[in-house]
């Protein structure tokens, strides 16, 4: 997309600074518009987290990323983002440690972060 948040196509000569995919079942089309806030949100991200350059947007949950594990990390806004970066690294770091398969981490409201293990890691041999 454009500075204008327009969706463009991309010369497949040259690499985005920052990839957003659209992850809602209506995907964008060519000449769509996107709100500015979001790709502000993934700059502000990129910034944060180094070696991420693509995220995911959904209505429902904003931006979102998919880390190292494969786990989906639902970020929001931009609001509080250096207080939900740290978060996510803390949990990640937690449940990574205990070997946890996990679905998803939620961490758009800093006062109540959550996370969902995946249905593999909660079924009996």
């Amino acid at each position: 997309m454009d500075d204008e948040g327009t969706v463009v196509s991309l010369p497949t000569e040259r690499e985005p600074s920052v990839l957003i995919r659209d992850l809602d079942s209506t995907p964008r089309q060519l000449g769509d518009h996107l709100d500015l806030d979001i790709i502000a949100a993934a700059e502000r991200y990129q910034d944060l987290l180094p070696g991420f350059t693509e995220f995911g947007y959904s209505q429902q949950y904003g931006l979102s990323l998919e880390n190292e594990q494969g786990w989906r990390i639902h970020l929001g806004g931009t609001e509080g983002a250096e207080v939900k970066v740290a978060i996510m690294r803390a949990l990640v770091e937690s449940l990574a440690s205990q070997g946890a398969a996990v679905e998803f981490i939620d961490v758009r409201f800093p006062d109540s972060p959550h996370y969902r293990l995946a249905e593999a890691a909660n079924a009996e041999p």
